[in-house]
């Protein structure tokens, strides 16, 4: 074999590798707040290995979950005919609140079946916001919470009507509301009522959204 290269060849080069994004799909019970909120929520962490595509689901529960579980299997049909894995949701999120809504039992039945996440808030997802600003309140209706929130002394300009929800407004309590939930959470599966009032799981989907997920070849989680 001789000793000398073929100048004529060129190197080999080496192909750049990248990591797959995680795709997250969530789909939201009201048209502004929450949408408002999370991409804020998403522009402030950076996990560029998160991609989410948002998609208004306004209804009823059972509506959400059933646009969710929609879209997650044109997505899983989509990535199967292109046989292309990245068109398809790694996970698939609802934002819902409870209020006074009679179909919540069948949207988790649904979401269950379909293997769909959900972020309840009991009363509304506003006591997630109101957990940025001071401790939870105790059981209390939606009017009230919104009212809390309101006061001076936290958000005096919050208007639900409005694309309102800045999350520097929220920024330096977001830690403090991710502790308080969980403790909501602790406190309900003591006396055996997950989900009571006050509740929020709106911090699952915001942890998932700033550190990622664990998933098959993907067990450590990202900026963790």
């Amino acid at each position: 074999m001789s000793r000398y290269r073929d100048r004529n060849k060129r190197p080999g080069r080496s192909k750049a590798t990248r990591t797959p994004r995680q795709r997250i799909l969530v789909v939201c019970e009201g048209g502004v707040t929450e949408p408002s909120y999370l991409k804020r929520f998403q522009a402030f962490v950076k996990n560029q290995l998160v991609e989410i595509i948002y998609e208004d689901g306004e209804g009823d529960p059972q509506f959400v979950v059933t646009t969710a579980r929609d879209f997650k299997t044109k997505a899983a049909r989509r990535a199967q005919s292109e046989n292309d894995s990245n068109l398809d949701f790694d996970r698939v999120w609802c934002v819902i609140d409870v209020d006074d809504h009679s179909r919540l039992d069948q949207a988790r039945i649904m979401a269950l079946d379909h293997g769909i996440e959900l972020a309840i808030s009991n009363p509304s997802f506003e006591l997630w916001l109101l957990l940025h600003l001071r401790e939870s309140p105790g059981s209390r209706k939606q009017d009230a919470i919104r009212s809390l929130l309101k006061q001076k002394q936290h958000w005096p300009t919050y208007q639900k009507e409005v694309l309102s929800v800045h999350f520097k407004d929220c920024e330096t309590g977001y830690h403090q509301a991710v502790i308080r939930a969980k403790k909501l959470d602790e406190l309900a599966a003591s006396i055996r009522e997950p989900g009571k009032n006050p509740s929020t799981g709106v911090y699952r989907l915001t942890e998932e959204i700033r550190l990622g997920f664990a998933s098959p070849g993907n067990e450590s989680l990202p900026g963790s």
